[in-house]
């Protein structure tokens, strides 16, 4: 009886212990297929990420390259209603037809600034720069209009000094004289020099700022003269306007219609680069 029960323990043993053999195996298994599940789950994340990335990257690409066309155009459209301007204010400054309309620009310019603004959005930084810069250009392009007439008004006094009123040439010769020599003076004047507010300055440059300030009262004040000519507010126009006393309106005006052509050119080089930019900027997160 005895022998029984001790064969009959031996075999439970036996069973305990495949069993529990069993279940170590089974625990075993199902902590690798737990681990392979979390692989299979981890790498279905990271493809869907991917994915996810890939397709975000498209959409804003093609979003960017929305902005930048309709940036371009805007420039493009301010450039042309610009140049129709320019022949316009060409022919009247000679006398023919009426003052041309300078507010059209102003139209085509909040277009421009309207754009801009999608172009801060869309970055990056190197294409914004480059819109900054045409933004800038035509801001200063459309600011030298509102001194159109100046050129108007130099021809007006050239025409007078050959009027058949002596008086009336005779004053318009004054006046021409002190207008080239304000231009000569400010040639050889700073900028910074071109005030009365003298602190500040070694005394070789007060000396320039004190004969620069004589020469423009003197040039204001023989344009004043002129009243059946020119109201004061053309004569203060003449004589306080950079574009026109540094030099030659025309020059400045060409400059910066150069100046923002080659901007909008460059913007479009650099946003052209930035959309064939073959390089991801895609990735698991």
């Amino acid at each position: 009886m005895a022998s029984e029960l001790a064969i009959a323990g031996v075999g439970l043993i036996g069973v305990a212990l495949g069993s529990a053999a069993t279940f170590v195996a089974a625990l075993v298994q199902r902590k690798g297929s737990q681990a392979q599940a979390d692989a299979t789950y981890r790498a279905a994340v990271t493809t869907a990420q991917v994915q996810y990335a890939a397709a975000m990257e498209t959409q804003n690409r093609q979003a960017r390259r929305q902005t930048y066309v309709e940036f371009s155009a805007a420039a493009t459209e301010l450039r042309a209603v610009e140049r129709t301007l320019r022949r316009e204010c060409g022919r009247w400054w000679y006398g023919d037809g009426a003052r041309p309309d300078t507010e059209t620009l102003f139209a085509p310019l909040r277009a421009l600034k309207a754009s801009y603004r999608t172009v801060e959005l869309a970055g990056p930084v190197s294409v914004l720069e480059a819109a900054g810069l045409v933004m800038s250009q035509a801001e200063e392009l459309v600011d030298l209009y509102e001194r159109a007439e100046i050129p108007r008004l130099e021809n007006q006094l050239w025409e007078g000094r050959e009027d058949s009123d002596p008086a009336r040439a005779q004053a318009c010769t004054l006046a021409a004289e002190s207008l080239a020599e304000l231009r000569r003076v400010a040639a050889e004047t700073p900028d910074h020099a071109r005030t009365h507010v003298f602190e500040g300055m070694s005394t070789e440059v007060q000396s320039l700022a004190v004969t620069f300030c004589q020469a423009h009262e003197a040039a204001h004040l023989r344009f004043r003269a002129l009243n059946d000519m020119f109201t004061d507010e053309q004569s203060t126009l003449v004589v306080n306007s950079a574009a026109f006393v540094d030099g030659n309106y025309t020059l400045r005006h060409r400059e910066l219609q150069e100046c923002f052509e080659e901007a909008a050119e460059d913007f479009v080089r650099i946003a052209r680069e930035h959309l064939n930019d073959t390089q991801p900027s895609i990735g698991p997160a």
